[in-house]
């Protein structure tokens, strides 16, 4: 995990959107928007760290989840699989309005420290 130390980075680049939707987790709503929220209070706390020590500017770098490709094959129709690109949308939507919130709420954030991606 990149963010144990961002004093070794430039950029982290994270997402976990494909993982939790996938047949073998089948997050809810609630369980992505908890796990991201947790996940992101250690992002921030410990690029806060890093900057009050250091001075650091480690840049990071949500990257929305890949759209599913449009397949009907057995592996789709077989499985208990929940990735559809509506369920990955929902999940976005969410992270993008967080770091939104993230944004504001962080001043001490350096310009572009942390960031959306699609």
């Amino acid at each position: 995990d990149a963010t144990l130390n961002p004093d070794w980075w430039d950029v982290i680049v994270a997402n976990f959107g494909q993982h939790p939707a996938c047949g073998a987790h089948h997050w809810t709503q609630t369980e992505f928007r908890n796990w991201f929220d947790n996940y992101m209070a250690l992002v921030l706390r410990r690029l806060k760290d890093q900057k009050d020590r250091k001075g650091g500017q480690t840049r990071f770098v949500w990257y929305s989840s890949n759209a599913m490709p449009i397949a009907r094959d057995k592996m789709m129709t077989a499985s208990d699989d929940w990735r559809t690109n509506q369920r990955l949308q929902m999940y976005e939507w969410y992270a993008k309005a967080r770091i939104d919130v993230l944004q504001e709420e962080n001043g001490w954030l350096g310009r572009g420290q942390l960031l959306y991606m699609d």
